[in-house]
């Protein structure tokens, strides 16, 4: 009897081991949610002083013509991360005067190509049986007597379509005499601009405050002395600004920050006469570039 009252004591206490291991514990656990992480953004925002771009009419470029002050870009970091801006002038394109009443003395280029109209719209010119080379006179100009110019943005064998945008006054019709320009325009090396950061936007260069862009030696070089503002070497013809872009030394826009850019003109008054570009026309593109500042 005390053996088999020993035993079951042995028993009830192996199972009181066993059942100790699965006695609960307390805990508690909270959540914090709605945890969102957001990409901050570099906006660029370019607005102009006029309802179109920077665009000097034939009547007001001119030896001895200039234009200071008149124009500018507004650049706004419409972003929340502070960049550093960049500046490049490139795209330029030079083209030639041609038509009727052609003033100009140079011989740059290869010959026109001169004849005589059939007939055609306000956006073509037909030559019947001209044999041209199709596509031949793309990005050239073409003049109609009396019927003013186009640039041209294909050509067939024996018709020419100007670009969009370009038309001639009225429609060529048979007999018209025409010239399909082939030179070089010459208006990009006489056109002088000096292009300047105004950051409180006061129209007036403020030294060691605002920012201007100049070649020295061959480099894109910033300076905000306002001597070298008022200075003659501040002037830079857009042929020799071709292709340069001004990344280092400029300002650092934070969020909402914004200033104007400044584009002034002169073509300067020469001692002889020049008339290698009258009728010539230049255009160019600026392209504004806002780089985020390492660790910001």
């Amino acid at each position: 009897m005390k053996k088999i009252l020993g035993l079951t004591i042995a028993a009830l206490l192996v199972i009181v081991v066993i059942g100790g291991g699965t006695w609960a514990f307390f805990q508690d656990t909270e959540i914090a949610g709605g945890n969102i992480l957001t990409a901050g953004t570099i906006d660029l925002v370019v607005g102009r002083s006029g309802s179109t771009n920077f665009t000097i009419s034939p009547n007001q470029a001119f030896p001895g013509a200039t234009g200071t002050g008149d124009y500018y870009y507004t650049l706004t970091n419409a972003g929340s991360i502070t960049g550093t801006l960049s500046i490049a002038l490139d795209s330029v394109v030079n083209t030639e005067s041609i038509g009727f009443t052609q003033h100009e003395n140079d011989s740059i280029g290869t010959p026109n190509v001169s004849g005589a109209a059939s007939g055609g719209s306000t956006t073509t010119l037909v030559h019947s049986g001209a044999g041209w080379t199709p596509n031949a006179f793309n990005g050239k100009s073409v003049a109609v007597q009396g019927k003013g110019s186009g640039v041209i943005a294909s050509n067939t064998a024996d018709t020419i379509t100007l670009a969009t945008g370009h038309e001639f006054t009225s429609a060529p019709v048979s007999g018209d005499a025409y010239n399909i320009g082939t030179g070089t325009g010459e208006l990009g090396a006489k056109v002088k601009l000096r292009l300047w950061l105004d950051m409180d936007e006061d129209g007036v260069f403020d030294n060691e405050s605002d920012y201007g862009l100049y070649l020295y030696g061959g480099n894109a070089v910033t300076y905000t002395d306002s001597g070298y503002y008022a200075a003659d070497t501040a002037w830079i013809d857009i042929d020799s600004l071709a292709g340069f872009t001004w990344a280092t030394g400029l300002p650092e826009l934070a969020e909402n920050d914004e200033c104007h850019l400044y584009v002034d003109w002169q073509i300067p008054y020469g001692d002889t006469p020049d008339n290698s570009f009258q009728g010539d026309s230049v255009s160019f593109d600026l392209e504004y570039i806002l780089t985020q500042i390492s660790g910001s």
